[in-house]
């Protein structure tokens, strides 16, 4: 019984990655430390990371780490993150920016972008192809998940 389960999981994995990819919705969004509207679509043609997290996350405080040091390797490859707080009170989401090293761009949702999303655990990544379509979800973050988005990332931007 658990070799056919397992033989029906690789099946219905292959066949979600062989099959067309959902394309990320379309978002405009208000950076949080400039005040500028950032789309999505600015960054077409671009390897996109986009990560919703919250300042009361205790593995956000690990993500963003892992995420500035992907951030410096590949940015200029093509590779972009933005950080999507899901704070509804700006000043939180400034003061755990202050406490660390953050050259991405950060911008902010309020939940709404979030709630179509059916974000439910924080952090929630969604790692974007050139063309915008999904090719990972994930959510929570511990250390090792770093060489994994890097492996991903490098195979995204031809590397």
């Amino acid at each position: 019984m658990k070799k056919i389960l397992k033989i029906m999981c690789l099946v219905l994995f292959s066949t979600a990655s062989q099959g067309a990819r959902e394309t990320f919705p379309a978002f405009t969004l208000t950076d949080i430390r400039s005040g500028a509207d950032v789309s999505l679509s600015d960054f077409e043609g671009k390897v996109v990371l986009v990560d919703f997290w919250a300042q009361w996350c205790a593995p956000c405080k690990v993500s963003f780490g892992a995420y500035e040091r992907l951030y410096q390797k590949y940015k200029g490859d093509g590779f972009v993150i933005l950080a999507v707080s899901t704070d509804s009170e700006v000043e939180k989401a400034k003061e755990f920016l202050e406490d660390r090293t953050v050259s991405f761009t950060v911008l902010k949702d309020g939940k709404e972008l979030a709630a179509k999303l059916n974000i439910g655990e924080m952090p929630t990544s969604y790692l974007l192809d050139k063309t915008g379509a999904i090719v990972m979800t994930h959510s929570g973050f511990v250390e090792s998940d770093e060489a994994l988005l890097d492996v991903k990332i490098k195979k995204l931007l031809g590397k």
